[in-house]
């Protein structure tokens, strides 16, 4: 393997609540019991209403009545609100998705879907709840839905073309719900890191990196060019890993027309990569007493294989020492290190110290 991680495993819990109801349409109970809206009464033990529902404002839901609607291409169209069976004006079926928002609510709430991409499940939404806009996560897609087209909301904003969470995690996350009696929204928003829950984009910046063609031959560049001569050498001389278009900047200020001119003849190519977050270290290794040098000898002679190792010392004899050196050794040979940490509370003191020591891309998972 190529890249540089030290992963730790382990992590916080940590999830925003709102305790405010929101005025979105349809709800729906996570344990299977009826649809009803946001301030609905007791349910029956056959999961029918035992009351009637009513939204924020106060309005019964309209099953089976005849309505005004008014569009955009129908001014005054009646159409039937059938309770599971939602029809816009026109006989154009709408797309419904369950969405599961992070709020003390033990409900999911539907929405209008306006995208044309098709909506599935795990993609992050943004929708409006109450008087906010949220991050929110689509539980599933439907063509129907058990209220007045009227009477829902439109997803904002599809913040991803692919679902951040697969159908296996959805899965997952959903039945955690439901066994740990959890608001769905808040097990979903756990599930991701802090600035994804904010709506932040998941893609990392990439950047431009210049590498140099292995036929390209740098005799072939005119002696009247010798700010092309002098990046090529640049170039050339970082081998297959290539240079940052960043770095350029250092051998000459106008370097971007030059360096076309060297594509352009075939001499080096471009191209992106992801911009890994790198951590940067500014602590040295410290000096090991002779158990702990015996330890790391020990392991280090094991790397390359499979071999189990326990390392057996009191808290606060230096075992941790112990494995960040083997992990800076394996790190400089451009190799990952799982780090798994048996308690959730000793993650951040555990980060901090590799973060302290450790060069390269450091990521932690709970």
């Amino acid at each position: 393997m190529t890249r540089q991680n030290a992963v730790v495993a382990g992590g916080s819990v940590a999830s925003d609540s709102d305790e405010n109801a929101a005025d979105t349409g349809p709800v729906r109970d996570l344990f299977g019991a009826a649809v009803l809206t946001s301030g609905s009464t007791t349910v029956s033990a056959d999961n029918s209403p035992a009351g009637v529902a009513r939204d924020e404002s106060g309005c019964e839901p309209e099953t089976g009545v005849t309505t005004e609607v008014t569009t955009e291409t129908t001014t005054e169209t009646t159409t039937e609100a059938k309770t599971g069976s939602n029809v816009k004006p026109g006989g154009k079926s709408d797309t419904f998705v369950e969405v599961a928002v992070p709020s003390p609510l033990h409900r999911t709430f539907d929405y209008i879907w306006p995208f044309a991409e098709p909506a599935i499940a795990g993609l992050r939404v943004t929708v409006p709840f109450g008087r906010r806009s949220v991050t929110a996560f689509v539980v599933s897609a439907r063509s129907t839905t058990e209220v007045p087209v009227d009477k829902l909301k439109r997803v904002t904003r599809c913040l991803e073309s692919e679902p951040l969470l697969d159908a296996d995690m959805v899965d997952l996350l959903s039945w955690a719900g439901r066994y740990y009696r959890y608001p769905l929204g808040e097990v979903f928003a756990t599930a991701l890191p802090a600035p994804l829950r904010k709506g932040e984009s998941a893609a990392l910046e990439k950047s431009e990196i210049y590498r140099a063609e292995p036929q390209g031959r740098g005799d072939s560049i005119a002696t009247r060019a010798p700010i092309q001569k002098a990046l090529y050498e640049v170039i050339k001389a970082a081998g297959i890993t290539g240079v940052p278009a960043s770095e350029l900047s250092s051998v000459t200020r106008g370097w971007r027309r030059p360096v076309n001119q060297l594509i352009d003849k075939g001499l080096i190519e471009r191209f992106e990569v992801e911009d890994l977050p790198q951590n940067k270290s500014h602590e040295s290794a410290k000096q090991l007493s002779d158990e702990q040098q015996h330890a790391l000898a020990t392991v280090r002679n094991a790397l390359g294989g499979y071999q189990a190792f326990l390392l057996n010392g009191v808290t606060g004899s230096g075992k941790t020492e112990v494995y960040l050196q083997l992990i800076q050794e394996v790190l400089a040979e451009r190799q990952q290190v799982l780090v798994l940490v048996p308690e959730i509370s000793l993650t951040p003191q555990l980060l901090q110290r590799f973060r302290r020591r450790l060069n390269g891309c450091l990521v932690c998972l709970h």
